[in-house]
Formats: structure tokens, C-alpha cells, sequence
């Protein structure tokens, strides 16, 4: 993903709209990601993945194997305590 300052997409946005027919552009203000450029095809894949919902059942067996395989982060200690 490509990041660019805000004053920047304001003086270039066709040339950030074309490269974000490719990947994602991050937008950041005061050096801080603020929002993302993204196609409109992208968003609505995203769009559509939000959205879907499945039964235990019917779980791909790539969404299966990413949560079987997935790993506490180092965080989650902190709430160790609260797990009986």
C-alpha cells in the first residue's frame, strides 16, 4: 500500500485515483493514516465480505484453517487472569 500526505492528494488525485485502480493508497494528515483511497471495485469486494455470514457447517475450509491456526497475541496475557 502506498502512503502520501493529504496536501499531496489534493494537488495530484488523478494520479493517486489511477494507482488506486492497482492497490490501496493510504491518505495521511500530521503524519498520521487519516483515510485510504481505494477502487471502487475493491470497495465493493470488501463490501460483500462484510456481509457474508456462514454456519458452522458451511465455514470455507480456508476461514476453518485460519482460525484453528490462529494465535493469541502477546497482548492477550493481560486477560489471562480472567479465563477459569
Amino acid at each position: 500500500m502506498s502512503s502520501v500526505k493529504s496536501s499531496e492528494v489534493a494537488k495530484r488525485f488523478g494520479e493517486f485515483a489511477q494507482l488506486a485502480q492497482h492497490e490501496a493508497v493510504e491518505v495521511t494528515s500530521y503524519n498520521r493514516p487519516y483515510v485510504a483511497i481505494l477502487s471502487a471495485r475493491e470497495y465493493e469486494r470488501l463490501r460483500r465480505l462484510d456481509r457474508q455470514a456462514y454456519r458452522v457447517p458451511d465455514l470455507p475450509a480456508e476461514i476453518f484453517q485460519a482460525i484453528e491456526s490462529a494465535e493469541p497475541s502477546t497482548n492477550a496475557k493481560a486477560f489471562d487472569d480472567e479465563v477459569g
